[in-house]
């Protein structure tokens, strides 16, 4: 018979998955205002401005997340918009939509 105690010192040697880089980009104009907000920073538009990437019309940030589905969204200008390029979207509680990733 296993004892408690050796049971609960297996469970916590257990590993939990590793995070994972996601890049996240908005295809856009130059010179506008650009933030990723999403359930995994508890919908903060100020949390993760995004950088224009070098020579190019599109904004650009590398999130670090542990597996899991988020939901997200771009405040771009004011404005919440969703990520064309997702590969999956979901309605939200405000009648709108909010771009999905599954981080593996």
């Amino acid at each position: 018979m296993k004892s408690m105690k050796s049971a609960h010192a297996k469970t916590a040697k257990e590993k939990t998955p590793a995070s994972r880089w996601v890049l996240f980009r908005f295809e856009g104009a130059a010179g506008r205002d650009v933030r990723l907000a999403g359930s995994f920073n508890k919908w903060d538009h100020t949390a993760h401005p995004m950088k224009r990437a070098k020579g190019e019309d599109a904004y650009t940030l590398r999130l670090r997340l542990p597996p899991g589905r988020y939901e997200y969204k771009f405040w771009v200008d004011g404005e919440w918009l969703t990520d064309p390029a997702a590969a999956a979207q979901t309605p939200n509680a405000f009648g709108g939509m909010n771009s999905v990733i599954e981080v593996l």
